[in-house]
């Protein structure tokens, strides 16, 4: 008996408009630490602040009042990796570095986590307590808990996982690999409840290209930041369009 594989394409609509397509532009600079690891903003608690990385350190940027608080400074590394969620701030290293910091109180932790590049970050809250995810080159996921930083699990991969986010329904953990083309002047925004529509938006003025130093979401999905290498653009999502998502159902 013969198995006949009938292709099965996926149709995706290029005509959505998620964002508003004028945004507002802030001059803060994001440095980027290698050609693969582009998650380097955050905006945790409200539309009106992001978090991102220059040099070696973190930064926090008011967009109302332009004012710029620094999180950490005078970090030993240049960080790789950055997120916050929970009440934590976390960054990560070239060299398995990674810092964490409670963002309502002084308290740090330093620690090396081993392997090699923390290439990605993630905390979120399982089993009553806080997990930090830490996706490491060596082809591993890292799970430590907070604030004690005890490493609770070490998820073996067949490769080395560029991106990890995690699923509070369920026990489900998403991975990525890389792709050039996302890290250079395109942005794409896709509905996740079915795949099939997409914004596609350049960031770049025509003739050059802007290396994308990260994306994030505001948490009340009103707001997307862009981080370039010498600003962050902030795009308005159209509420009218999103009436048709659910809540986080942007990426």
């Amino acid at each position: 008996m013969s198995i006949v594989y009938k292709s099965q394409t996926q149709i995706i609509r290029d005509d959505c408009e998620f964002l508003k397509p004028i945004p507002r532009v802030h001059q803060q600079r994001l440095t980027i630490q290698h050609w693969q690891l582009r998650d380097l903003i955050t905006c945790p608690k409200t539309s009106e602040e992001f978090i991102y990385v220059n040099q070696n350190a973190v930064n926090a940027y008011n967009t109302r009042t332009k004012a710029t608080t620094q999180l950490m400074k005078d970090l030993t590394f240049h960080p790789t990796s950055l997120t916050a969620s929970c009440g934590y701030l976390a960054a990560g290293g070239q060299r398995s570095q990674l810092m964490v910091r409670q963002m309502n109180s002084n308290w740090f932790a330093h620690t090396s986590v081993g392997g090699s590049i923390n290439n990605a970050l993630c905390i979120s809250e399982h089993l009553g307590g806080t997990r930090l995810l830490i996706s490491n080159n060596d082809e591993t996921i890292k799970v430590y808990s907070l604030p004690g930083l005890q490493r609770l699990a070490n998820i073996q991969l067949p490769t080395a996982v560029n991106y990890g986010g995690y699923q509070k329904i369920g026990t489900y953990t998403a991975t990525t690999e890389a792709s050039f083309s996302e890290h250079v002047s395109y942005v794409n925004l896709v509905d996740a409840r079915t795949f099939h529509d997409r914004q596609v938006i350049r960031v770049a003025p025509p003739g050059n290209d802007e290396h994308i130093s990260g994306i994030a979401m505001s948490p009340d999905s009103k707001v997307c930041f862009v981080g370039l290498e010498n600003s962050v653009l902030e795009f308005d999502v159209d509420t009218i369009t999103r009436r048709s998502f659910p809540s986080g159902s942007l990426i």
